[in-house]
């Protein structure tokens, strides 16, 4: 995958465990510590966080950074916005 694919990706990964731990952007800002500004644009796939920032974030889902990147290389968890409906792959 090239950078701007695993962005792409990160930001569905995000979306995909939010409506699965029912965590709203700022219920995950709250429980990772960052700013619900900067998780913004990572879960839109055009951040660029630093493994501080995705440990944190793992860490909300009550993850492991070692899980986390295995969900984010896996082509089976992704959830996608598609024409203002949500549509989940699980």
């Amino acid at each position: 995958m090239t950078a701007k694919e695993y962005k792409a990706q990160l930001g569905k990964l995000l979306y995909s465990l939010s409506w699965e731990h029912r965590l709203s952007q700022q219920d995950l800002s709250d429980k990772c510590g960052i700013i619900a500004a900067q998780l913004t644009p990572i879960e839109n796939g055009n951040g660029n966080p630093t493994m501080g920032t995705l440990a944190k974030i793992a860490g909300a889902y009550d993850l492991k950074l070692s899980e986390f990147f295995v969900k984010l290389e896996s082509k089976e968890v992704l959830a996608e916005k598609q024409k203002g409906k949500k549509k989940r792959y699980y």
